[in-house]
């Protein structure tokens, strides 16, 4: 069901949530205090835009690139913005799994207020008490993904714990909640195609093959399950959940977690095309339903890159920036992991040799990319719908990109 200001929620047989009132986003020349509606002052350096028109633009039709935007901002300025056909700035697009990034400021903005801390566990009086590790889970473990809750975050797979969550349950926080601990010694990942519905028998079984020791609590076998901060798996039930405990947080503090995002965040940023979709029962879908128009993203893209600061106003706690770029470091690891707090940290292998190692990035499914550079003053939003998504070469990409930006400084 489309819902304006809200987009579309899935629906069954049980009651839709929704506010008293409709959500309406603030005019940008309101929030600028201009009349102007362009988000940035245009610029031009040579070459940029032929790149990306060349990578917008498809030469091989077995392999389709998908994009649908591209956007590219150098020191608070357009200096690039393409678009293929049927797709305009004026176009909200999905971001997926780039909504996360948008959860852990959100977050921030929270922490600012004293209504959240990262370090806050016993989130819900599911996970209470000694017997169950669940009440360690932190704010901060749901960020950085090292919740240690069960999960299978397979796109392709209709049975996965994040294909159901998203195309069949009215309550996504609910289900990622009720998700138990991960066996020990690294199963999820390490067990490959085993399937795991979450049922302890089933994870009884499952420990047996991959050998991990059961131990004795009150006269029953349980296994043993990794700690929380000490796994990492990427997670979108970890967004979710915690898209339920802002929900609460803002609640608890008088608050409307209907409005919140919007007056909060998209209203002060200037965002109006920013929708994020809410589940039945009125948590906002954080893990993967937002979207927003090229332009916009890229808004959202300079605010990280100003340290979350915006017309004046520090809207983040000053060192959240630090915080959400700091990479994660688990005992459990079962290698390095470039991932900081709801952001992708700089990897050779993700964006290239070419990119600054001080890049962070916001990451989804089909090809979304928001790409900050600080050290260049840079933020490059590439949205698309691109199968499979190797049919875009991001390193590739961005070594075409900035060899412009390189150009131009030495002409």
């Amino acid at each position: 069901m489309f819902r304006s200001g809200l987009g579309c929620t899935l629906l069954d047989e049980g009651p839709l949530a929704g506010p008293e009132k409709p959500i309406s986003p603030a005019a940008r020349q309101q929030v600028e205090g201009r009349t102007s509606t362009e988000p940035f002052v245009a610029a031009t350096i040579s070459g940029v835009q032929k790149v990306l028109q060349d990578w917008t633009v498809e030469n091989d039709p077995t392999s389709p690139r998908g994009a649908r935007a591209t956007v590219v901002v150098q020191d608070g300025k357009i200096v690039g913005e393409s678009y293929a056909q049927g797709y305009d700035r004026s176009m909200p697009l999905p971001g997926y799994s780039m909504a996360k990034g948008v959860a852990a400021a959100l977050t921030g903005v929270l922490v600012k207020k004293n209504w959240l801390s990262t370090g806050k566990a016993q989130l819900f009086p599911e996970w209470s008490g000694q017997a169950d590790l669940r009440s360690r889970i932190t704010v901060d473990n749901l960020l950085r993904m090292t919740s240690g809750l069960l999960w299978q975050e397979n796109y392709e797979n209709p049975t996965s714990d994040v294909f159901v969550m998203l195309t069949s349950t009215r309550d996504t926080a609910r289900f990622a909640l009720d998700r138990p601990l991960t066996p020990a010694l690294g199963a999820w990942q390490r067990a490959g195609e085993t399937q795991i519905a979450g049922e302890r028998e089933q994870i009884a079984k499952f420990a047996e093959v991959i050998g991990a020791s059961p131990q004795s609590s009150g006269g029953q076998s349980v296994v043993q399950t990794v700690k929380p901060g000490n796994y990492w798996q990427y997670s979108s039930g970890s967004t979710s959940v915690l898209s339920a405990v802002m929900r609460d947080a803002v609640r608890a503090n008088g608050g409307d977690p209907w409005r919140f995002a919007r007056a909060e965040l998209f209203d002060k940023l200037g965002m109006p095309s920013a929708v994020v979709e809410p589940d039945a029962v009125g948590t906002y879908v954080f893990s993967a339903f937002m979207y927003a128009t090229a332009l916009d993203w890229a808004r959202f893209g300079q605010f990280l890159l100003q340290g979350g600061k915006w017309n004046g106003e520090q809207i983040l706690p000053e060192s959240w920036l630090a915080y959400m770029t700091r990479r994660t470091v688990v005992p459990d690891a079962l290698g390095d992991i470039s991932y900081g707090a709801g952001v992708w940290l700089y990897s050779a292998d993700a964006l290239g040799a070419a990119v600054p190692h001080d890049a962070f990035y916001l990451r989804g499914f089909e090809g979304q990319y928001l790409i900050v550079v600080p050290s260049r003053k840079l933020v490059v939003v590439r949205l698309g719908n691109t199968r499979p998504e190797e049919n875009f070469d991001i390193r590739q990409f961005m070594s075409d990109l900035l060899k412009q930006f390189d150009s131009a400084k030495t002409t």
